[in-house]
């Protein structure tokens, strides 16, 4: 093969393989430094300290890549935190047209895969957290807790009553009876469901399933803050809203 034809094919292989990677997942997952997530930062609330004192870990405080946990009983991911068990209150309302679909978020399991796309979240931002709630820490970690994180007593906020609905089928008979949805891509060939023009991704318990879930994970890219609060897509002029709410 003449050299030039090679180097021909080698940067055809490199560009695909490049072009398959920023592609996949939550995108590259090192966009996560020097955001709200990473807690090594001296972000904290009510005044700027890290929210680990001490901390020099990044991926650890979601992530333990050697988690030695019984396999079957601990979310996926390798998630560092003790997830809730508990319930949380639902989201209701008479003009809910998901209503009847609407699930607690605490049942996640192996067939009910979806819903951890909304309890991961949960288990640091129910107000619940502690350093304790960590199954592995990184030895810079102080091993005390007080019961307050900066200053803020970690009182149980287990409501979702107030916020928008996760953890429902998005379906298209949903957008059907609904009437001011935009209808998603669904069927059992597509193994991530889609919706509207940004595109975002609804979630399924089994990859055979014809429709997937709103989760917080719909909205949300927590390795990526570009848009601010981790948004999947821009939300000027309520563009995020309008992909789902949108004619």
């Amino acid at each position: 093969m003449k050299p030039f034809k090679l180097i021909a094919i080698l940067c055809l292989l490199m560009s695909t393989t490049v072009a398959y990677a920023q592609g996949t997942g939550d995108g590259f997952k090192d966009s996560v430094r020097g955001t709200p997530h990473d807690m090594t930062q001296p972000h904290g609330f009510p005044v700027p300290q890290p929210n680990f004192v001490g901390a020099t870990a990044l991926c650890e405080f979601c992530h333990a890549p050697h988690k030695y946990t019984a396999i079957g009983t601990e979310p996926p991911l390798l998630w560092n935190v003790a997830i809730r068990t508990g319930q949380y209150q639902t989201y209701s309302s008479s003009s809910f047209d998901g209503a009847a679909t609407i699930r607690n978020p605490s049942v996640a399991s192996s067939t009910n895969a979806a819903a951890y796309y909304s309890l991961l979240c949960l288990s640091c931002h129910d107000g619940t957290v502690t350093e304790t709630g960590l199954y592995r820490r990184t030895s810079t970690i102080g091993a005390t807790t007080t019961g307050t994180l900066n200053g803020r007593s970690l009182t149980a906020v287990s409501g979702l009553m107030n916020d928008h609905p996760i953890d429902f089928t998005y379906g298209a008979s949903l957008a059907t009876t609904d009437g001011g949805l935009q209808t998603p891509n669904e069927g059992s060939a597509v193994s991530v469901a889609r919706v509207g023009a940004g595109n975002l991704p609804l979630f399924k318990d089994q990859p055979g399933d014809t429709s997937g879930r709103l989760e917080c994970a719909t909205c949300h890219n927590p390795h990526n803050d570009a848009n601010r609060k981790f948004l999947r897509m821009d939300n000027t002029g309520s563009a995020l809203c309008l992909n789902c709410h949108g004619s």
